[in-house]
C-alpha cells in the first residue's frame, strides 16, 4: 500500500529540486528584494533580540509579517548576501509544500494518482515560478507551508473526532490554530483558509453527510471554525490599516470602482487562461485605463456559466464544486476590489488558488476514466504525465527570465509592449550596471508611453549629465520638478548641470531652493560655495563655508574651498592653513597641494619684493 505513494513522493521531490536548481546562481532583483533583503538593514543584521522585536513591532514594505522577516533574517545569519542560497531556501519550501500537498490529498481521499497529479501540477506549473524564483516572495512559499500544515492538523482533528478520540482531536485542533496564526504572520492572504476548510468538510471529508444529522448542520461546522475566522478577521484589519497607512491602498480616483469590478472579472478569466496556456507570463501586469465592454461581458458570462455548472453537478461531482470555489475564494483578497499596488494581476497570487484548479482536473479526469470499460485509468495516468511534462518544460523556459533584473524586466517589456514599469525597472537595472545607453533607451521608452514619472526624468537627466549632454539633462530635471515640486535631488542636479553650462546664477537659485528643503546638506553647501566664489560673492561664500565647517570641521573639501575663497580674495596668508588642513585630512587631494604650492610661491615673491 505504501510503496507506490513513497515512490511517487520521492519522484516529486527529485524532479522539483532538479527543475528549480538553476536558481542557485540567480541574483537579487531590484524590485522589492531591496526592501525585503538586499538593502534592509534590519534583515541584513541577522537574527537577534532587537531584529526580532523590530519584526513584531513594525510594519514595513506595506506589510506586517514578522514570521517572514524572521525567515529572511535567518538566511542572512547563515548565508549573508549570497543570493543563490536565499533562492534555494525558497525552493526547499516549495519542495516541502509539494510533498505536503500530495500526502494531504492522499490522506483525505485515499486516491494516489489524482493526489500525485495535483501535487505535480502545483510543483511544475509555470505560474509558480514567480513565487519560487523571487526571493521577496518567501512569504508565498512560507505561508503556504503553514497553510498545508494547518489543513493537515485540521484533517487529523476531524479523523480523531470521528474515531471518538476527543482529547487527541483537541490537541490537533490547537496545532491547527497555531499553524494558522504562524501562516497569517507570514502572509495575510491566508485569511481565506477557514473558507477552504469548509469546502473540504463538504468534499472529501463528507462532513455534510445526511447520515449524520449532528455534523451535517452547516451552522455547526461554521461555529466550529469560529477561532479561525476570528484570527482571519484580526489579520485582515491589521493588514488593511498597515497598507492604508503606508499608502499602498489605491484610492477610487486612481482606480474607480467600476474599473476595479471590470478588472476583477477579467483577472479571473486571465488566471484561468494562464493556467491552461501559460504563455506570456511576466513579473508585472500593468493596469489598463479601461476594459472593452465585450471583454468584461464575456468574462462574466464564462465565470457565471462555470459556477452554475459546478453548482448543478455538486452532488454527482463534488470535487468540481470544491475545486472551483477554492480557486475563486482564495483569490478574493488579491483580486483587486481593494486595490493594493498598481498591478492588474500577478502570477504569485495563484500559488494557492492553482490547487483548486488542479483538483478539478485530476478528479475530473479520474472520474471520466472510471466510466471507461478497460484501460481508463492507464489513459488518465498518461494524460496526467503529459500535462505535467508540458508544465515542467514550460517552467524550465520561464525560469530563464528570472536570472536577474535585466532578464526579467526586458522579458516583461517584450511580452507587453508599452509596459511602463518593465521599462523603468530595466532602465534602473542597466543604470546600476553603468550601461548608460541601454538605460537611456528603456527610460525613453517608458516616458514615451507615460510621460508622468518624475523619478524617470531625474534618472535620465543623470545619465545625460554623464554623457555631457547638459541641455537635454536640464530639460529632464525641469520636467521632473514640474511633476514633483520640492524634488530636492532634482534641484541639486539641475544646479550641477547649469553650472556645467556656466549658468552660475541660475545654478545658485536651484541650490538655494534645495537647501530650503534639505538644510545643512554637505554636497549642496559645497556646490553653493563654489558658485558663490565664481560669482565673486565672497562674503556669502565665507558664511556658507563657515556654517558647513561648524557641522563638519573634519571635511577636507570644505577646508580646501575656504582656502580657494581666501586665495580668490588675495588673502594668501589665510589660505595657507586651510590648504594644509585639507591635506592633513586628505593627503591625496592633489588640487589642494597645487594651490598650496601656488600661494606659498606668491607669498615668497611678495616677501622677496619687500
Amino acid at each position: 500500500m505504501w510503496v507506490l505513494p513513497a515512490f511517487l513522493g520521492l519522484v516529486l521531490v527529485i524532479l522539483t529540486l532538479w527543475l528549480y536548481l538553476p536558481v542557485r546562481s540567480y541574483e537579487f532583483l531590484n524590485y522589492d528584494d531591496p526592501d525585503y533583503v538586499s538593502q534592509n538593514p534590519h534583515v541584513q543584521a541577522g537574527l537577534h533580540w532587537e531584529t526580532v522585536k523590530w519584526a513584531f513591532t513594525h510594519s514595513y514594505a506595506f506589510n506586517w509579517h514578522p514570521v517572514t522577516w524572521i525567515s529572511h533574517m535567518l538566511d542572512c545569519q547563515f548565508f549573508g548576501p549570497n543570493a543563490g542560497a536565499h533562492h534555494l531556501v525558497n525552493v526547499a519550501f516549495h519542495v516541502a509544500n509539494t510533498l505536503l500537498l500530495f500526502l494531504l490529498l492522499r490522506k483525505m481521499t485515499k486516491a494516489v494518482w489524482p493526489s500525485a497529479f495535483v501535487a505535480a501540477f502545483f510543483a511544475f506549473h509555470p505560474l509558480h515560478v514567480e513565487s519560487v524564483a523571487w526571493v521577496c516572495e518567501r512569504k508565498d512559499v512560507l505561508s503556504t507551508f503553514f497553510w498545508l500544515l494547518t489543513t493537515w492538523a485540521y484533517v487529523s482533528y476531524v479523523h480523531r473526532k470521528g474515531e471518538g478520540k476527543q482529547s487527541r482531536g483537541i490537541v490537533w485542533y490547537g496545532i491547527a490554530l497555531l499553524c494558522f496564526a504562524l501562516g497569517l504572520m507570514s502572509k495575510a492572504m491566508l485569511v481565506t483558509l477557514p473558507f477552504t476548510l469548509l469546502l473540504l468538510d463538504f468534499w472529501p471529508l463528507s462532513r455534510f453527510s445526511p447520515d449524520d444529522t449532528t455534523q451535517s448542520r452547516p451552522s455547526r461546522l461554521v461555529l466550529e471554525k469560529a477561532p479561525f475566522f476570528l484570527l482571519a478577521i484580526g489579520s485582515s484589519v491589521v493588514t488593511f490599516f498597515v497598507q492604508r497607512t503606508e499608502g499602498a491602498v489605491a484610492n477610487t480616483q486612481t482606480f474607480p470602482v467600476g474599473l476595479r469590478i471590470a478588472n476583477t472579472f477579467i483577472s479571473y478569466l486571465r488566471y484561468l487562461e494562464n493556467t491552461i496556456w501559460p504563455k506570456g507570463l511576466m513579473i508585472f501586469y500593468s493596469y489598463p485605463l479601461t476594459w472593452p465592454a465585450w471583454q468584461v461581458t464575456t468574462a462574466v458570462v464564462i465565470l457565471l456559466a462555470i459556477s452554475a455548472i459546478v453548482i448543478w453537478k455538486v452532488r454527482q461531482l463534488p470535487f468540481l464544486f470544491v475545486g472551483w470555489f477554492w480557486f475563486v475564494g482564495t483569490l478574493v483578497p488579491v483580486i483587486g476590489l481593494v486595490q493594493v499596488g498598481i498591478q492588474s494581476l500577478a502570477d504569485r497570487y495563484m500559488y494557492v488558488p492553482l490547487i483548486g484548479l488542479g483538483m478539478m482536473i485530476a478528479w475530473g479526469l479520474w472520474k471520466l476514466a472510471t466510466t471507461l470499460r478497460r484501460g481508463g485509468q492507464v489513459v488518465a495516468i498518461g494524460i496526467f504525465v503529459l500535462i505535467n511534462a508540458a508544465c515542467f518544460f514550460g517552467t524550465r523556459q520561464q525560469l530563464r527570465y528570472w536570472q536577474n533584473s535585466i532578464t526579467v524586466f526586458e522579458h516583461a517589456a517584450d511580452v507587453l509592449p508599452g509596459n511602463v514599469m518593465a521599462h523603468v525597472m530595466a532602465g534602473n537595472a542597466y543604470n546600476d550596471r553603468e550601461d548608460a545607453d541601454r538605460a537611456i533607451f528603456h527610460y525613453t521608452e517608458a516616458l514615451r508611453v507615460s510621460p508622468n514619472f518624475a523619478e524617470v526624468y531625474y534618472n535620465l537627466g543623470n545619465l545625460l549629465v554623464g554623457k555631457k549632454q547638459f541641455d537635454d539633462a536640464v530639460q529632464c530635471y525641469q520636467k521632473a520638478l514640474q511633476l514633483k515640486p520640492g524634488y530636492v535631488d532634482a534641484h541639486a542636479n539641475l544646479a550641477y548641470a547649469l553650472s556645467a553650462q556656466h549658468k552660475t546664477a541660475e545654478a545658485l537659485a536651484q541650490e538655494e531652493a534645495a537647501l530650503k528643503l534639505r538644510p545643512g546638506d554637505p554636497t549642496l553647501l559645497r556646490n553653493m560655495a563654489v558658485d558663490l566664489i565664481e560669482l565673486k560673492r565672497f562674503d556669502d561664500a565665507e558664511r556658507v563655508l563657515t556654517q558647513a565647517l561648524q557641522v563638519q570641521p573634519e571635511d577636507a573639501i570644505f577646508n580646501k574651498l575656504l582656502g580657494d575663497l581666501f586665495m580668490a580674495k588675495g588673502n594668501f596668508k589665510e589660505a595657507v592653513p586651510r590648504y594644509r588642513r585639507a591635506l592633513e585630512l586628505q593627503p591625496t587631494l592633489t588640487e589642494a597641494q597645487q594651490r598650496l604650492d601656488y600661494v606659498l610661491r606668491r607669498l615668497s615673491e611678495v616677501k622677496k619684493g619687500n
